[in-house]
């Protein structure tokens, strides 16, 4: 048999040829893997480097967030706003949750959308300094003083507790003597209080043992022995400090069943027995213009006072709007306003 000619060498280089294509397919296949890997790596660099700037940008939010908070609580805590009812007549609108949102809008304007820009956080800045509603229908100044100074509510006659919880009938009264006739509703809105040493709650009088038509009754909180707590004894409240830090504002109806004088003294302790800078508190009082409540308040609080008709604020926007003025011409904002600028800068300039 005849061999072809040339086919050996051929095949040798064909052979060389598809081996240096290959090698060639297997660089070009390791280049792209390789380059491929190098996009991956500077990706994943890319988005860890993303990752840290998202995340250095919420702390940071979160640290200004706290600083402003920590700066603005020093001198405006809150703002307790107290009311025998008032508050809250405008169509089941109230005033303080009108205020809630209000202040906030007034003393920091846009500071929240910058939040959410520069640190991708919302906070509420209706919790830096919140507004508390301390509203309690039917009752009168003398009721309302007396929450607010410690040692001013009294046994109204002499009782017996007993070892047992069961709630038995009780009166109380100020240090003056006169009858403090509160609102029943949530234990009367004074939380846990001593009556001769023994912790217990105020309840309505008709859950009590021996009712006798009573408004009021005191249950123990834990059994123990009986004790008798004499008539004038200091009822001690646990939680009566907790507003005293806070800016006060009172709006009231005007106390048919008060002299004069007794309802401007009600008023001024209980804007006393908060302790702010310079004084600020407001008073609002629902009362006949160039009456004698009327010009009592003037005299006694000056540019505090406020006199309320539905004809003056139609609405509790309008009400709300004249409250913001006058504790902006006290100055209770002053200090917020800074402390919202130095958040301002800080969140701008991406450093705190």
């Amino acid at each position: 048999m005849k061999k072809k000619r040339g086919g050996g060498p051929r095949r040798a280089a064909l052979d060389a040829l598809l081996l240096l294509l290959a090698a060639a397919c297997v660089g070009l296949v390791l280049l792209g893997s390789q380059r491929m890997n190098a996009r991956r790596a500077e990706d994943y660099a890319k988005a860890a480097r993303g990752e840290a700037r998202v995340r250095a940008a919420r702390e940071l939010g979160q640290r200004v967030y706290d600083d402003l908070r920590t700066e603005v609580r020093k001198t405006l805590p809150g703002i307790v706003c107290w009311g025998d009812g008032s508050l809250t007549a405008f169509d089941g609108k109230s005033l303080p949750e009108t205020l809630a949102k209000a202040v906030p809008e007034h003393v920091y304007g846009t500071l929240s959308d910058l939040f959410v820009e520069k640190a991708g956080l919302r906070f509420p800045m209706s919790g830096i300094s919140p507004v508390f509603a301390l509203d309690f229908p039917g009752e009168d100044l003398y009721a309302l003083a007396a929450r607010n100074g410690v040692g001013s509510i009294r046994i109204g006659e002499s009782i017996s507790i007993p070892g047992s919880t069961d709630p038995v009938a009780v009166s109380l009264m100020d240090g003056e003597g006169h009858a403090l006739r509160f609102n029943t509703d949530h234990n009367l809105g004074l939380g846990r209080v001593r009556v001769a040493g023994v912790p217990g709650y105020f309840y309505p009088g008709s859950q009590a043992s021996n009712p006798r038509g009573a408004a009021l009754a005191f249950g123990r909180e834990l059994a123990g022995d009986p004790v008798k707590a004499a008539m004038g004894l200091p009822v001690v409240v646990e939680n009566v400090a907790r507003y005293q830090r806070c800016l006060p504002l009172i709006f009231v109806g005007e106390q048919s069943n008060m002299p004069v004088e007794d309802q401007v003294s009600a008023i001024r302790v209980i804007l006393s027995a908060h302790d702010t800078p310079g004084s600020w508190g407001l008073v609002i009082c629902a009362t006949a213009q160039d009456g004698p409540l009327d010009a009592a308040l003037k005299a006694a609080f000056g540019e505090r006072y406020i006199r309320y008709d539905d004809v003056a604020f139609p609405n509790v926007t309008a009400l709300a709007d004249r409250v913001i003025a006058y504790l902006e011409l006290q100055g209770a904002f002053n200090e917020a306003y800074g402390a919202a600028e130095e958040a301002r800068s800080a969140l701008e300039a991406g450093k705190p």
